[in-house]
């Protein structure tokens, strides 16, 4: 499908959405376009937890494990 094809069907789906449907559209888009501002103490703390998870280093737990956790 090119791209005037796929704009004229958005179009169309627009124009005959109603609100919830075009509430829904417009979150995806800003969201898409939401920067990701991390500050580099966060970023360095996730790298470092995925390196130990890849190492075999770190402790993890299953989805079971986790929500026993929560739970208690």
């Amino acid at each position: 499908m090119s791209a005037s094809e796929l704009r004229e069907k958005l179009h169309n789906y627009i124009d005959a959405a109603d609100e919830v449907k075009l509430i829904e559209i417009y979150k995806i888009i800003e969201e898409d376009d939401a920067p990701y501002n991390y500050f580099a103490e966060d970023t360095a703390m996730l790298y470092k937890r995925r390196d130990s998870y890849l190492s075999g280093e770190g402790k993890n737990f299953t989805v079971e494990e986790s929500l026993n956790k929560i739970r208690k």
